[in-house]
């Protein structure tokens, strides 16, 4: 009985059945990544429906933990691509979204509901917090 051939994020179209069963798999089978970029601007209506789907996507807990910097500005872009080991990709595209794990939200929920916040003790709630789907 052979292997059926596993998915990568690469392209290769592996199907079950020989369709899909619906088009979020498909989607995230048939993913790719990018490395060059147009140089174009985002328009804004495309970026509030990226940025919406991701603030309002699962996340560790529930707890949406994390911020999310937007980068446009040339300069800044470059100190990015030096941060991220000059990785030349980084300083062209137009626009980068780094994504920071943010445990303040963590400690106003404890303090709120009058809770003990052991967050920045405990390495289970910095994994949580980088659960980002």
């Amino acid at each position: 009985m052979s292997e059926p051939t596993m998915p990568t994020h690469h392209g290769i179209e592996a199907k079950v059945n020989g369709d899909y069963p619906n088009e979020t798999l498909r989607v995230l089978h048939q993913r790719g990544s990018c490395r060059h970029f147009k140089g174009e601007k985002i328009p804004e209506e495309v970026l509030e429906l990226l940025l919406g789907a991701a603030v309002n996507a699962p996340s560790g807990g529930n707890l949406q933990s994390f911020n999310i910097v937007k980068i446009e500005d040339p300069e800044r872009r470059e100190k990015l691509m030096k941060t991220c080991g000059n990785q030349r990709f980084i300083g062209e595209a137009p626009l980068n979204l780094v994504i920071c794990l943010d445990q303040r939200r963590s400690m106003r929920w404890a303090k709120l509901d009058h809770a003990p916040f052991t967050g920045m003790a405990q390495i289970r709630s910095f994994l949580m917090g980088i659960q980002l789907t």
